[in-house]
């Protein structure tokens, strides 16, 4: 659920390399670190989104809706347009906006991530490991964001008023704060979704003989390291994943594609819409296998975050913080009761 976030799931069978799927998704990672699979996740996700978005914007003017009534506001549609379209590349939409400074940082952001992704795919080739590519899932994570940055921006540049369109306005700062306010934890929308996560993950655990206190090493990020330091970066990675898939996954298919339908079709046709594409990105796996429970459980959560967006007046922050607070429940509790069959694909030893 990073994502991203959708992230597909695969059951490990020891000593064999299991092909894992990284697409977007409200649901814990079992991930294929191949930089191909990557590239082919960030293709589709384009397909699916910029491509549905960019038909709604070739119109010259955009429904605006303020007051629970419709108006019209009209626009340079091709901007926008032309703005997503450099968007594929991280920071070349800001940059084609005269936003140098998001450029920069989004673009040194991912070559520093990119070079990082590739060092730890040969450690991990070399070392015969299986595991989740952190630098890489957060490069993706990061694309995410910067399409809904630079959405924003262009509708800012072109006049669009953001709060009378349901546009979210919040800083980045303030979204990656979201999950950690206390508003929004205390919201049993936030803190139903993460103790969701957690049952999710007992009743996913299946029969195991091998327990957490019985770990001796945890191999993972290139090393190894023993029951508490491995748990740690276990942890570590987990926060990291499940923030960006919050962050990123929400702005992209919540602050993006879900505005852009509802302004097209109106706010419960284009809910629904939005959750079922959102559904359909987890449909097939990229070795081509159906996934219809994941596609399934992808739009109901799609849904319940679309709503979620809508209750709480078009803001992402309580979405943010739902979907962050699942994953990470899910990921965390996934490890501690079934370590073996971790979602990260994380080996790990131990002592008997």
């Amino acid at each position: 659920m990073a994502d991203i976030r959708s992230l597909g799931e695969a059951k490990r069978n020891p000593g064999s390399h299991v092909e894992r799927d990284p697409g977007l998704r409200f649901a814990p990672p079992r991930l294929q670190t191949d930089v191909l699979v990557e590239l082919m996740t960030i293709l589709r996700t384009l397909v699916l989104l910029l491509l549905p978005a960019s038909a709604l914007l070739t119109s010259t003017s955009i429904s605006a809706l303020e007051d629970n009534t419709l108006e019209a506001v009209h626009l340079p549609a091709a901007k926008i347009q032309t703005a997503l379209r450099w968007s594929l590349l991280p920071g070349a939409g800001h940059w084609y906006l005269g936003d140098e400074t998001e450029a920069q940082w989004y673009m040194g952001s991912t070559v520093a991530l990119l070079g990082s992704g590739l060092w730890l795919e040969e450690r991990n080739d070399d070392l015969n490991r299986d595991e989740v590519n952190l630098p890489l899932i957060m490069l993706l994570k990061g694309w995410e964001l910067s399409v809904f940055t630079t959405y924003r921006s262009a509708l800012t540049k072109s006049g669009f008023d953001l709060n009378a369109s349901h546009v979210d306005d919040t800083s980045v700062k303030n979204l990656l704060q979201a999950p950690f306010e206390w508003q929004n934890i205390s919201d049993p929308w936030v803190w139903g979704a993460a103790l969701f996560g957690s049952l999710l993950a007992v009743l996913e655990s299946g029969d195991h003989e091998k327990k957490f206190s019985d770990i001796e090493r945890v191999d993972m990020l290139g090393d190894d390291a023993n029951q508490a330091w491995g748990t740690g970066l276990y942890t570590t990675n987990a926060f990291a994943i499940s923030l960006g898939a919050g962050v990123g996954e929400e702005a992209l298919w919540r602050g993006v594609l879900q505005n852009q339908l509802e302004h097209r079709y109106g706010e419960d046709n284009g809910l629904w819409a939005a959750s079922a594409l959102f559904g359909s990105a987890h449909l097939v796996g990229i070795d081509g296998s159906a996934n219809v429970e994941g596609a399934l459980f992808a739009t109901a959560g799609g849904y319940y975050l679309g709503h979620l967006y809508q209750r709480n007046g078009y803001r992402l922050a309580k979405p943010i913080a739902a979907h962050f607070w699942f994953d990470f429940a899910a990921i965390v509790t996934s490890f501690l009761i079934d370590p073996e069959n971790n979602p990260f694909g994380v080996d790990v030893s131990y002592d008997f």
